[in-house]
Parts: C-alpha cells; structure tokens; sequence
C-alpha cells in the first residue's frame, strides 16, 4: 500500500483512521446496552423509584430500551420471598414497599413494574393467572390465579414481561428451599407461544394470540398445545380489538368484566367476578351516598347475592385465598345488611305517614316493613357483627310486639266472628315470632313475658 499511496497521503489517511477508531471506542464505550447501563446506577440514583427513572430516561434510547431497563433493575435487585411463598403468607405489595426491601413475591414485583413503567410513560398493565411453576404437578387443575406478571406496550404492540421468573428460581436445599438469583434474559419479550407452555393468563385476550389455547389444553402438556398450534381454530380471536374494549371501559364496568371474562375462560376461577361485583356495588353506593330509589335496592341485592353464592362454596388449597373468600362473604353479607336496611326506611316511612285505621292496612304496611328488617337481621347474623346483630334482632323482636298490641286494638273493635279468629291468628303468629326470636334477658323477651 506504501508504494501506491504517497507519503503525505498516507500520513493523513493514519491520521483519519487514527480519528474514526478513537470515535469508534468512545462510541462504544458511551452507548453500552441498558442492560449494562442498569448495572451501574449512580447510589445518587439508586435510593428511590424516582431517581431510578431518571437514570433510565437518561440512558434509555427507546420505549423497548425503557421497559429492559426496568426489567434489568428488578431481576438484578428484587428477591423471590421464598419465606411468605412457602407460608402462603403476603409479602410486600406496595411498590415503594418492594423497591425499598428489596423483597416481594410475584403480587409486589409486577405492581413494581407496572409503577415504574407508568412513570416512565409506557403504557403496562399486571396479567393473572395459571402457571407451571415450583410445586406444579403436570395435569393438576386451577381453580384461582396463582401468579402474576405483566404486558407492556412498546412499538405499537402488546409484549409480555415476567420479572418474578426472570430475577432466578426456587432450589432445594439440603434443609429448606431457597431464592438463586439468575437474570435472565429470557422472559422479557417472550414469545406468546413460548408463555403459554408454562403461564394461562385469566382471560383470554393476554395469551396475545388469534386462537387461544384452552384451559384443559393448557393443563393437557406441551404435546396437546402444540397439536393446538398445528390444527388451528377456524375462527380468528381478534385479541387486539378485545384489549381496546376492556381497556377502553369506565373502571366501574371494568372490575365485574373482568370476573365474567375470567370466569368464561375458567368456570372454577369466580373469584374475580364475585369481588368485581362487591367493589362495583360498593362504589356505586358510595358515590349515591345511600340515596336510592327503591326499586334499584331490588337490583342491587340480587347483584350481591349472585356472588356470595359464588363463593359461599368455594374452598381454596391456599390458606391466604381462602381467608379473602372468607373475610369477602362476611364484607358481602355486611354489605347486603345494609341495603336492605336502606330499602326499610320506604316501608317504614309509608307506615308512618299513613292513617292506618284498620287491621288490613296496618298487615299490608307492617309486612313490607317487616320482611326488610328481617332481611337485615339475618344478613347482619351472617357478617358476624354480634354487636349489630343482637341489637337489629332485638328491634325486630319488639316490631313483632309492637304489632301483636296493635293488632289487639283492633282486636277488641272487631265485631265480625270471622275477622276476629283472623286477627287473633295473627296476634298469636306475631307473639310466637317475637318468643322465638328473643335473646335470652333482652328487653324484648321481658316484653313477652308480659303478655303471656
């Protein structure tokens, strides 16, 4: 070459080659990939959510760089809380709470990388459901969630993050189980086929795929979904437009949506549609302030007994889901105490401000009234708020006495043989109500023994 090119030409051809491999090193050097970035937070950084983000809109070239970094930062620092897992016991949710510990189960690590991704403006949402994961034996069935991940939306699409498999696994040891950090790679941007070898999501639309894989196909092994894949459905599930609709609903219609659609794909799992109605029920009735008009009560205590009856017989192998379903129904039946107390007062009001001259009108009103408060008692007795309970019990006690004496009265004004055996009837049916209902020394059941 030195014989072709002259000498000043060559010099400044070294210079320039010179110069493109310094800038080639710098470049290098400076534009590292954010995987490498996220390992070398600055500790001015590295104490808070907010400071993290800052790091990562600073090294972050790109919406998919952005969701990497957050997935590197909780595989690198976040522990599997193998403790609480094992105890079926809650770790730490929150995500400042799973930031700062350093600690969490899957519940906490996909709100964690929700929070973060929001706050650098991705738009990400937390996945439930079905997984193959530690302890699973294959052909076992589902009947609730019992793992939780993410999808994340970067260039114009859906992708699917799992930081919890991602950060490493659960070994045994020679005396206990143990958390083995490992990061990999491999669950950030999994490929949808590749997830559902191991993860169903609740509903159907997060499998990402045209033609999602059934439940029992899911539980079926590898084999049967693969044959799944060979042997299409006829029929393309647009999960995109199916997103857009959900996503696109008021929060109040969302929750319950999302327990029908969970339940559809998994008639076992109702969990989330009989919580979906008692959070939509009771937003409903806050943002009312109780201020109804009577027949919307009828609809709203239908709503809440179809889900106690949901899950009054459901049972879970998992002592912390079979405490929420239990806390849930004593919530539902305290819940349901409280409209049809809210529905008495009409009955009791028309009571009030009507003449009531005369036995038929007094059994026509007092029976409205009083099937709403027996309604309330029993519903208070399933809450198990005893202190409520004895005190409703006994109101409803002394409404029975107070309509045995008012049936009395016209009793005595009857003239009519017939309506007087009619009327003592119910005298008699109203006093062996009250007897049976009364607790024992209340002041209901002195009030008996004074008409005895």
């Amino acid at each position: 070459m030195n014989k072709l090119v002259p000498a000043p030409a060559m010099k400044i051809l070294k210079t320039v080659f010179l110069s493109i491999l310094f800038l080639s090193f710098c470049y290098s050097t400076n534009a590292g990939t954010i995987e490498d970035a996220m390992k070398k937070i600055p500790r001015a950084n590295a104490g808070s959510i907010d400071g993290v983000i800052e790091y990562i809109k600073d090294n972050a070239s790109s919406d998919r760089d952005k969701a990497k970094a957050v997935y590197c930062w909780i595989t690198y620092n976040v522990k599997y809380d193998v403790k609480k897992f094992l105890k079926d016991k809650p770790s730490n949710s929150k995500p400042e709470d799973v930031f700062k510990k350093k600690l969490a189960v899957c519940e906490g690590i996909s709100n964690l990388y929700k929070e973060m991704c929001v706050k650098l403006g991705l738009k990400c949402e937390i996945v439930d459901g079905f997984s193959k994961g530690f302890g699973y034996k294959t052909g076992a069935g589902f009947t609730e969630a019992d793992h939780a991940w993410n999808v994340v939306m970067f260039d114009g699409s859906w992708h699917i993050v799992d930081a919890t498999w991602g950060a490493g696994e659960i070994r045994k040891g020679i005396f206990r189980q143990k958390f083995k950090r490992n990061p990999s790679d491999d669950y950030f941007d999994q490929s949808p086929k590749d997830v559902i070898l191991m993860r169903a999501p609740e509903i159907a639309m997060w499998q990402l795929l045209s033609d999602p894989v059934s439940l029992k196909t899911f539980m079926a092994g590898d084999k049967k979904i693969a044959e799944h894949f060979k042997n299409p459905g006829k029929t393309v599930y647009s999960f995109k437009d199916t997103i857009n609709y959900y996503l696109g609903l008021a929060e109040k219609i969302k929750i319950p949506e999302y327990g029908r659609m969970a339940l559809k794909y998994n008639s076992r799992n109702s969990i989330p549609l009989a919580f979906g109605i008692f959070r939509q029920t009771a937003e409903f009735l806050m943002q009312q302030n109780g201020k109804l008009e009577e027949k919307q009560f009828d609809s709203l205590s239908l709503s809440v007994k179809n889900a106690i009856d949901l899950l009054k017989n459901k049972r879970s192998v998992r002592s912390a889901v079979q405490e929420a379903i239990d806390k849930g129904l004593i919530d539902a039946h305290e819940m349901q105490s409280g409209i049809y107390l809210l529905k008495s007062e009409y009955p009791r009001k028309r009571m009030m401000n009507t003449n009531i001259n005369s036995y038929d009108s007094l059994s026509l009103y007092s029976n409205q009234y009083i099937k709403c408060l027996s309604l309330v008692v029993a519903e208070t007795k399933e809450s198990e708020n005893k202190k409520m309970y004895k005190e409703l019990n006994n109101d409803l006690c002394e409404m029975y006495v107070a309509l045995y004496d008012s049936y009395s009265k016209f009793f005595k004004l009857e003239t009519n043989p017939r309506k007087q055996r009619e009327i003592k009837k119910e005298m008699d049916a109203q006093l062996k109500i009250a007897n049976r209902i009364a607790m024992e020394g209340s002041n209901c059941a002195k009030l008996i023994q004074q008409r005895k």
